[in-house]
């Protein structure tokens, strides 16, 4: 019985459409199963990072719906999306901000480790709460946005108003990132 090709959608060929089917549910053993699931995963993310050189920094913030970005391109690989940069400048400006708001944001956090990756929800939260700061910081008097239109004219205007990124008041901003919240998932009945 042959098993059915995974189909994939995205950006040029992809590697993995050449590789066999796994085998691994065939096979009892555990740790052989892991083995290929893992090996799968890294395969899976070396394409990944080969077709998206201009990777977006706020990609988990666009993905959930909560932001949005007039730089930003969105493309499929097997069964993931992911979201690319369409100008190297913007992106670089961008990955620049995240960082100084992670910095800025430690003790809130509660991390210590600069280097190591934050957990989906803390980067999360940096990502959509630091936009949410910044809007806040840019337009105290109005009510924050159930969703950023626009990273890109975000940033923009906020080096417009405070002259560098590292000029931004981050006090006022990590105050957002403490205060947001996730949205909570929609249980169906």
């Amino acid at each position: 019985m042959q098993q059915p090709r995974r189909s994939e959608i995205g950006p040029p060929p992809c590697p993995l459409a050449s590789r066999p089917p796994s085998t691994a549910h065939r096979d009892t053993s555990h740790n052989q199963h892991q083995t290929t699931n893992s090996m799968d995963s890294q395969a899976l993310r070396e394409t990944y990072d080969e077709i998206n050189e201009c990777a977006c920094p706020y990609e988990k913030a666009i993905l959930t719906g909560q932001c949005d970005c007039s730089r930003a391109s969105r493309f499929c690989l097997a069964e993931r999306e992911g979201v690319s940069c369409n100008a190297e400048p913007a992106r670089a400006r961008c990955a620049a901000l995240l960082e100084m708001l992670r910095t800025q944001a430690r003790f809130t956090l509660k991390t210590l480790d600069q280097q190591s990756a934050l957990a989906h929800n803390k980067a999360l939260r940096v990502q959509v709460g630091g936009l949410q700061g910044l809007h806040k910081a840019l337009w105290p008097a109005r009510k924050l946005p159930l969703s950023i239109g626009d990273i890109d004219a975000l940033i923009e205007r906020a080096i417009a108003e405070f002259g560098r990124i590292d000029a931004l008041p981050f006090g006022q901003i990590v105050q957002q990132i403490a205060a947001y919240q996730a949205r909570r998932r929609r249980r169906s009945r």
